[in-house]
């Protein structure tokens, strides 16, 4: 780290572009990712809403039933 460092800094190391926040396509590339996971996110927990309902619902559907 200690050699990397200086060397990044004085521009001698090529880090490609979509790495920086500070240019276009570094802004996209981390608004997809960041949208990608709370989608991702978003539908776990859905999901798993759903299996507890269906859960819920047999169990219900099966206290009632003679």
């Amino acid at each position: 780290m200690r050699r990397a460092t200086p060397a990044i800094a004085e521009g001698r190391v090529d880090i490609p572009s979509d790495w920086h926040t500070d240019t276009l396509d570094g802004r996209r590339v981390e608004f997809w990712g960041v949208l990608s996971a709370r989608v991702a996110v978003t539908l776990f927990i859905a999901a798993r809403l759903v299996a507890l309902f269906l859960r819920l619902g047999t169990v219900i559907f099966l206290l009632t039933v003679e």
